[in-house]
């Protein structure tokens, strides 16, 4: 997480990041507790989701994160200009 903590440190303050294929989160979770950053996060498995909304209110950033229940490669509710950095 150091390496991930200072690339984030190298970026602009306020980005928005796509995660495709998230799982539970706990990287852009992680990074959305450390920054001002916005984050959708996009997994086909809703279970994964859940879990990612429950981690994400205990971090008190859920007011920051979109979840999005697609198959990564099927995502049309993500345009790809809108995100600065996406993640699979």
């Amino acid at each position: 997480m150091r390496h991930i903590h200072g690339l984030a440190k190298e970026l602009p303050d306020r980005i928005h990041v796509v995660d495709l294929g998230c799982g539970p989160g706990h990287y852009p979770l992680w990074l959305a507790a450390h920054t001002d950053w916005r984050f959708t996060l996009v997994d086909y498995a809703p279970d994964m989701l859940v879990r990612a909304k429950s981690i994400a209110k205990a971090l008190g950033v859920a007011d920051r994160i979109t979840m999005i229940e697609s198959d990564a490669s099927n995502a049309p509710a993500v345009p790809s200009h809108s995100a600065h950095l996406n993640c699979a």
